[in-house]
This record gives structure tokens, C-alpha cells and sequence, in this order.
């Protein structure tokens, strides 16, 4: 029980943008509020030493929890994606799609906002390339 804390604290520390540590701070305040009702089956004096940590674990918990609602309510919503900024592995999620990757750089990807012309463009390109390339 004290680990998944733990756990999540440190992914909680590990976090450094209000919106992604809005969800993580509020599982963990729910969390130690999960372990503070467990720890009543426990003997002493297990039982007590846990629940007064639990009741420090919580303030805690909670009051990082009102720190980030308010950052979030005081300042604007960041945007989760940006152009041009360059992923931080070590800050941020990235997942290496090596074999996505390698079917890209044998494909065309049309794209762009509706009734611009990408389904007329796609019909008529048939007479253009070989027959050896797929139009889909």
C-alpha cells in the first residue's frame, strides 16, 4: 500500500506541467484516503503510526492537489501538442515507432481540411504514376 504512494508521488514529482499533474495528484489524494480506511484492520501499533502518517500523507496530498487546481484556474490551458518543439525524453512520454516509421518513407500521406480537393486529386493521379503504385 505504501509503495503505490510512493509511486505515484515520485511520478508526481516527476511531472513538471500542471495538466498532467492534475490527474496524478488527485489519485494520489484518493489513494492514501483508500490506505487511511485499510489501516484500521492492521494490530497495533502498526494500526496507529500508519494512521497518523496517513492523516500527514493526506494533508499533504491534498494541499498539492489545491495547488495545482489553482495554477490550473489561474493560468491558460497550455497546448499539449506544439509545432516545432522537440520531444524531452527524459521529461516527456515518447514511444519510438521504428517499424511505423519504416512503412512511412514508402507512402504519401495527402492531408488537409475538408473540400480541398484531396479526393479529386487522388482519382485523377492514376494516369500519372506506374502501375506499381497503390491509390488509396
Amino acid at each position: 500500500m505504501v509503495g503505490e504512494i510512493a509511486r505515484l508521488q515520485h511520478c508526481l514529482e516527476g511531472q513538471d506541467r500542471p495538466f498532467l499533474r492534475e490527474p496524478v495528484a488527485a489519485q494520489l489524494a484518493e489513494k492514501i484516503e483508500d490506505v487511511g480506511h485499510r489501516i484500521g484492520g492492521l494490530s497495533e501499533p502498526l494500526a496507529s503510526e500508519f494512521r497518523a502518517a496517513a492523516q500527514h500523507w493526506s494533508v499533504r496530498a491534498h494541499d498539492q492537489y489545491s495547488a495545482i487546481r489553482h495554477k490550473l484556474k489561474r493560468s491558460p490551458a497550455s497546448l499539449v501538442f506544439r509545432a516545432g518543439d522537440p520531444v524531452e525524453r527524459s521529461r516527456e512520454a515518447f514511444v519510438p515507432r521504428t517499424r511505423v516509421v519504416g512503412q512511412l518513407d514508402r507512402q504519401l500521406i495527402l492531408y488537409g481540411r475538408r473540400r480541398m480537393g484531396k479526393s479529386t486529386m487522388l482519382r485523377n493521379l492514376q494516369g500519372f504514376l506506374p502501375d506499381s503504385v497503390l491509390v488509396a
